[in-house]
C-alpha cells in the first residue's frame, strides 16, 4: 500500500487550477458557459 502524504494547499489550488485551465483549452465555449451556469445555481 503506498504511503500517504498531506495534499498542501498551494498544492490543491494549482492542481484545481490546471484542470480548469486544460477545460478551457479542449472544451467547446458553449460546454464551458453551462458549467458556469451550473456554477451560479449550486452558489
Amino acid at each position: 500500500m503506498p504511503m500517504r502524504g498531506i495534499i498542501r494547499q498551494d498544492d490543491f489550488v494549482a492542481s484545481i487550477a490546471d484542470a480548469l485551465q486544460h477545460i478551457s483549452y479542449f472544451h467547446p465555449p458553449d460546454y464551458i458557459r453551462a458549467l458556469e451556469r451550473s456554477a451560479k445555481r449550486t452558489v
